[in-house]
């Protein structure tokens, strides 16, 4: 039994189900007498394209069987067992051949958030001088810290020069080994299965990725050490007044 709502007389706007159920194409005063019912959409655009689409897709299967095979999958696992795969990765295999130079930036960069965080204890140092009445000491005191900061600021820009050396030479050979083991594996495949602009594109896209990422390998994990240290700094001369300034600056961003 259809319900109250199913009975309804039909609307300009809407029809109900029991003229839904004609199969029209339209109804008189039902959808501004512009829509097809769903008995005629479903008749003409669901049943009958499947009809003509099933008996295309039968035939074709029967088609295809009698056709000469044209590719064969079974050599691509054969080749696939003859191949020998190394597990390593790429990045690991890297860091195995320039180990050494990974490490060469490291005290560099240590030496350079050694300078950077050795700058306010110098100018404090410098502005209780200033604050104090002079002393007969004063004088000596005051050549100590001309000293300290021409060793701090000469050393500093000695260190950040060699950390950038030294990050700069890494990209350097990243980006050659790189490249030598592209066109070596570009010369060992066929002209057919592989693309030469594909290579390059791969040479130019992929490597100059990595090599941005390489130039900020020591300042990431330096910037790490020195907001670590720096913090315990704080925390050692405000005690838990620190937390104010971190609070602000996390809040900045």
């Amino acid at each position: 039994m259809h319900s109250a709502s199913e009975l309804r007389p039909c609307s300009r706007d809407m029809c109900s189900i029991t003229d839904e159920d004609r199969f029209g194409p339209v109804v008189n005063n039902c959808a501004h007498d512009f829509d097809f019912t769903l008995l005629f959409e479903e008749v003409f655009f669901s049943i009958s394209l499947s009809a003509c689409f099933i008996p295309v897709i039968v035939a074709a299967f029967f088609y295809s069987r009698r056709q000469i095979v044209k590719l064969r999958t079974g050599w691509i696992v054969i080749v696939l067992a003859a191949t020998h795969h190394n597990g390593q990765s790429l990045l690991l295999f890297l860091s195995k051949t320039f180990h050494r130079e990974i490490l060469a930036g490291v005290i560099p960069r240590l030496a350079q958030a050694g300078f950077t965080l050795a700058q306010p204890y110098i100018i404090r140092r410098a502005v209780i001088l200033l604050a104090t009445p002079e002393a007969p000491n004063s004088r000596n005191r005051g050549i100590a810290l001309v000293a300290a900061f021409a060793i701090v600021y000469v050393g500093l820009a000695i260190s950040t020069a060699q950390a950038q050396h030294k990050s700069c030479r890494l990209v350097a050979m990243f980006r050659g080994g790189l490249v030598s083991i592209i066109f070596d594996k570009a010369i060992s495949l066929s002209a057919t299965s592989q693309n030469e602009a594909s290579a390059m594109t791969a040479m130019g896209i992929e490597i100059e990725r990595i090599a941005a990422g390489l130039q900020c390998f020591h300042d990431t994990w330096g910037s790490f050490v020195e907001v670590t240290l720096g913090l315990w700094l704080l925390y050692y001369q405000l005690w838990a007044a620190d937390a104010v300034p971190i609070l602000i600056s996390v809040g900045k961003r």
